[in-house]
């Protein structure tokens, strides 16, 4: 079988040591030399408030952020990722959903309490007509709540192609479905990138004020 991102024969010999070195992405659809750009993060080297690569208990976004949200994300956000996401969601390759499908939903199901309820970062009406899908129901292959809205006006720019002060400054633009669904629950919120944390807190604030008992996040990468 051909590795999915690069088209190159998946097949090798799974001597010992590549078991055990093997970190979970799954190995017939992506490559060993693929799978090596990606980067994991590691517990103990990592930022208690947003999950990214740290030395430090509190990095210097979450210090300016002053709150107790509190994010994991598995993957640093590397060039490799980049490239990754580029093609998944910017490009439209819905088959590459499948390179982290299995371990990210094994990642976030080994990170979760009994009873906590998972929520989806939505994509606007927008965004679904041009794209098609949402990206982080694709990377994710487990049962979730559906009651986030995202709204934005024609012509309003992405996240992405905003700057990070011009993220920061944007308005709340998610709503809420049936508040009952959520309603002195524990929740976790899951999205693909955690970038600025603006995604993930405008979210938590809009399901707090709903009735929500806690949020916190859980990202493939940080």
């Amino acid at each position: 079988m051909d590795c999915f991102l690069c088209n190159k024969n998946t097949s090798q010999e799974l001597d010992l040591e590549f078991i055990l070195s093997w970190q979970g992405i799954q190995s017939e659809l992506v490559c060993v030399d693929c799978k090596n750009l990606f980067a994991r993060l590691e517990d103990g080297q990592i930022c208690k408030g947003c999950g990214r690569s740290s030395q430090k208990i509190q990095c210097a976004d979450c210090s300016r952020w002053d709150d107790d949200f509190r994010n994991i994300a598995m993957y640093e956000y590397n060039d490799a990722m980049k490239d990754y996401f580029n093609r998944y969601k910017f490009l439209g390759d819905y088959y590459l959903a499948n390179v982290f499908n299995r371990e990210f939903s094994s990642f976030i199901s080994k990170n979760i309490k009994a009873g906590e309820k998972l929520v989806t970062i939505p994509v606007d009406d927008l965004t679904m007509k041009t794209r098609g899908f949402n990206q982080v129901d694709g990377i994710i292959g487990l049962d979730t709540l559906n009651v986030l809205n995202s709204i934005r006006q024609s012509g309003q720019l992405h996240q992405f192609q905003l700057s990070r002060q011009e993220r920061l400054e944007q308005d709340n633009h998610f709503t809420i479905d049936d508040p009952k669904q959520i309603l002195g629950q524990e929740v976790v919120i899951l999205d693909d990138i955690y970038t600025t944390g603006k995604t993930v807190r405008d979210a938590a604030r809009v399901l707090k004020n709903s009735g929500c008992k806690s949020v916190r996040s859980i990202t493939l990468c940080r």
